[in-house]
């Protein structure tokens, strides 16, 4: 079992990745985002590398769509 404070900042994580993705999707396919679209997928990459195994706050956990998932896939 991991320590707690390691869960609450993978959760930290969690919650500030999902407003940047919130973001990304309001103002994708902006030409603005292609400077940033390696950074977005290395940390939707993390995303997804920590993200607990458990049903440990789900809500924030959310999976990515089909979108974001073919874009880290490929990149």
């Amino acid at each position: 079992m991991q320590h707690k404070s390691v869960n609450k900042e993978k959760d930290e994580f969690a919650a500030d990745y999902r407003v940047v993705n919130i973001a990304w999707d309001a103002l994708s396919p902006d030409p603005f985002l292609d400077n940033y679209k390696l950074d977005y997928v290395w940390h939707s990459k993390v995303y997804e590398s920590v993200k607990p195994t458990d049903n440990r706050n789900a809500l924030v956990w959310i999976s990515f769509d089909a979108k974001h998932w073919n874009w880290f896939t490929q990149t």
